[in-house]
């Protein structure tokens, strides 16, 4: 017998079978795992990398670990599809939420993630209301603003017609990549103006690669957009390439923007099991 395959008979047995849900929000994609009598996740960066791998794992922008929480619904553990552990996920915490509603037929949930408190309704259309962290509109210049809402954010402005993907990565890679944001990276989003929403396309770090939506993003866009152009006003309406969603918020006080909200569709791609 081949040794790989004593390899594999004599290890096979002793891995977990974990069940795995597989959600998209506009195109985000991720795979949650929810597992309450295995409240600690023990797995390496190259495993977590491994299951979000398009080739050789289940294929994802990043993992979710609903964790168990004394004092709230559960705990949102976000990692990078490069396995890295990660900030605020605004499209990954919406589809978090729409599992727990779903599994545990709720229509409000609340639940902790690295930057607090987030709490998530479902909305008449099933479609997803989270209350996102305050945002902090960090630098503003001529050629782009630096907008933290609970993941940090470039937003730059594009006129004209939306260049193709691979431009557009070669170009935000050279931002993200560049002396400023190079030690702590940053996820780099270009801005089109329509006549009654906008349009955002988004390279993230960790994924380094341009997705078909991000959560924290669109929101930093839609703040951005109310900031320097005169003519819109919350809620505004986002469109990526991934789908449509709003962001809207109370007040903006001394760059700090509060009470604010991403709402868009969710929806369950598959679900399966796996062993690890």
């Amino acid at each position: 017998m081949p040794f790989w395959s004593i390899i594999k008979r004599l290890v096979l047995p002793l891995l977990k079978v974990f069940n795995f849900f597989k959600y998209q929000g506009t195109g985000n994609d991720f795979v949650i795992f929810d597992d309450p009598t295995y409240p600690v996740l023990d797995w390496s960066k190259d495993q977590i990398k491994h299951l979000c791998s398009r080739k050789y794992g289940i294929g994802a922008d990043g993992l979710i670990w609903l964790k168990p929480h004394d004092d709230v619904d559960f705990e949102m553990v976000y990692y990078n599809a490069d396995g890295r552990q990660s900030s605020m996920c605004g499209n990954g915490g919406r589809c978090a939420a729409f599992h727990y509603l779903m599994k545990n037929k709720k229509e409000i949930v609340v639940f902790q993630a690295v930057d607090g408190l987030h709490e998530a309704s479902l909305c008449e259309n099933s479609e997803i209301r989270l209350k996102m962290s305050n945002a902090v509109i960090e630098s503003k210049n001529d050629d782009y603003l630096i907008i933290q809402t609970g993941s940090p954010h470039y937003v730059k402005w594009f006129d004209g017609a939306l260049f193709d993907h691979k431009d557009f990565v070669r170009e935000a890679a050279m931002v993200r990549n560049s002396d400023e944001f190079k030690k702590d990276g940053i996820n780099v989003n270009y801005v089109s103006l329509l006549s009654d929403s906008i349009h955002v396309r988004t390279f993230e770090r960790g994924v380094e690669d341009e997705t078909d939506s991000c959560g924290t993003g669109v929101t930093a866009c839609a703040i951005a957009t109310v900031v320097s152009e005169d003519s819109f006003t919350p809620p505004i309406h986002v469109k990526t390439p991934g789908g449509n969603l709003s962001v809207d918020w109370k007040i903006i006080d001394k760059n700090i923007v509060h009470d604010v909200y991403l709402t868009g569709p969710v929806d369950l791609v598959f679900e399966g099991e796996i062993k690890i």
